[in-house]
């Protein structure tokens, strides 16, 4: 997913079930999710906005919505620095 600038509308699948809500790309590989507080997920459940699966990481519940952040779990973040040898 790309990077977004602010909230877009997604339809977001989980179970079977299709629930509406906002995402925003907050850094590669990091979505934030705002739905329905009702919403049945839990961390490390799967779920899925248009073609791409995401792991759900966190979830707070607010009185009128819920907010998930997920991660795509084919983005890698992994950084190396360079290593003693490659300093010389």
């Amino acid at each position: 997913m790309e990077h977004t600038n602010g909230f877009k509308m997604v339809e977001i699948k989980f179970q079977g079930e299709s629930y509406n809500g906002f995402y925003k790309v907050t850094r590669k590989g990091v979505v934030t999710i705002e739905t329905r507080n009702d919403i049945p997920v839990k961390p490390y459940d799967k779920v899925s906005i248009g073609v791409e699966e995401l792991i759900v990481q966190k979830i707070q519940v607010y009185s009128n919505r819920a907010e998930i952040t997920c991660e795509n779990p084919n983005t890698c973040l992994l950084y190396t620095s360079p290593s003693p040898r490659d300093k010389r």
